[in-house]
């Protein structure tokens, strides 16, 4: 949590790498080509989108901010029966449930006092019962979902899901998706007049191709997360969240086999 707090040092160090980078660019490159200068702009400003994400991600996972947030939070279609999990050992179903309740972890954290609304306790109910009276036994899934409660609180204080699964983070995910692909195509202009060497072409090359496939795959992450699929439920997208929980439960086997197969050949040595 200490690593959390000093989110004013890094924003310090933004301002001065910042100011390095402006001096850079117009030291070396403004003398260039008009499109080599916008490309470097644009790939300059992503750089400093995705620092300012990391420290909002800083100041929002402090417990005050915690705090704060649960001053303001109402828990959402309280009136509604709670959906029972179709499928009670699927991990999905019961990720889904932790988030429904992942309010009152956070509240335990910070010494909160949080009420479980009535929407919540058949939530709660939901998760626990066995179902004695019934031909198909189940157990309680409450320590299952509590392990997941903890892995998405772990998420909030040392990642930065607090400000990546929000309709800003997201936003800003797209906007530096287009502004790569824009640099890159920025930068192919440039080359047509020569000038450059082979050399320094082919890592530029490089470095925005490997920019842009990283920047496509946190935003195909960002579109899959279990917190993307957390807010398609409660707006009732029931198209999208089905794709995104079909794209979750395929990467999730595709995991799982693979771990079976590296059991295996462990066993096997």
């Amino acid at each position: 949590m200490e690593d959390n707090d000093p989110w004013l040092g890094h924003l310090f160090t933004l301002a001065v790498q910042a100011a390095w980078a402006a001096y850079v660019l117009y030291k070396y490159v403004a003398g260039g080509s008009r499109e080599l200068l916008s490309a470097a702009v644009l790939m300059s400003l992503v750089g400093v989108a995705k620092y300012v994400e990391r420290i909002c991600a800083l100041y929002s996972s402090s417990l005050d901010s915690i705090s704060k947030f649960l001053d303001g939070f109402e828990v959402l279609e309280p009136d509604k029966p709670y959906p029972a999990p179709v499928c009670w050992d699927d991990t999905e179903e019961v990720l889904q449930g932790a988030h429904d309740l992942l309010h009152i972890c956070m509240g335990q954290l910070v010494d909160y006092k949080v009420w479980p609304s009535p929407f919540q306790s058949r939530a709660l109910l939901a998760y626990h019962r066995t179902n004695a009276d019934s031909s198909i036994a189940r157990r309680s899934m409450l320590l299952q979902l509590v392990g997941m409660q903890l892995s998405l609180m772990r998420d909030i204080l040392y990642t930065k899901a607090a400000v990546i699964h929000t309709w800003y983070g997201f936003l800003s995910r797209i906007v530096s998706t287009v502004s790569t692909i824009v640099a890159f195509h920025l930068f192919q202009q440039s080359t047509r007049g020569g000038g450059y060497g082979n050399v320094d072409m082919a890592v530029t090359y490089v470095l925005l191709s490997g920019a842009l496939f990283l920047e496509v795959v946190s935003l195909l992450r960002a579109g899959t997360s279990t917190w993307t699929c957390a807010y398609l439920r409660v707006a009732a997208w029931d198209q999208l969240l089905g794709a995104a929980v079909y794209l979750r439960r395929g990467v999730n086997c595709q995991g799982s086999t693979k771990m079976q197969e590296v059991v295996r050949l462990h066993r096997a040595a």
